[in-house]
């Protein structure tokens, strides 16, 4: 809009680029994150954490991170739908809170670790 101290009144201004301008982009598809169960929560260290979720699949790795990302621990999944933590791969976990992933796909859930 402009104003010349009276009324305002609307200008257009048309800009033209030389080549081909991009003017749809295809939406991004992004698959559904998995459905991650954990238990027990909370966990103690030392005890055994199983994973469950209808998406896991026969060696698919699963990484158990604390909150800076940071890998502790990882399994792989041995049957559909389930994965174990051993005893001796959750000793050293420190309290807190963590998060498991399945490595190459979205989703993940959180398990609290106590002393």
């Amino acid at each position: 809009t402009g104003f010349d101290g009276e009324r305002s009144r609307l200008r257009m201004r048309e800009r033209r680029l030389d080549g081909l301008g991009v003017t749809a982009v295809d939406p991004v598809v992004r698959p559904r994150p998995i459905a991650l169960r954990l238990g027990p929560d909370p966990l103690r260290a030392g005890q055994v954490l199983e994973v469950r979720g209808d998406a896991i699949r026969p060696g698919d790795a699963i990484t158990l991170h604390d909150l800076a990302g940071r890998t502790v621990t990882a399994t792989r999944a041995e049957q559909p739908g389930f994965a174990r933590f051993t005893t001796a791969s959750t000793r050293g976990l420190a309290p807190g809170l963590y998060l498991a992933r399945v490595h190459g796909r979205d989703g993940a859930a959180r398990v609290v670790v106590l002393r």
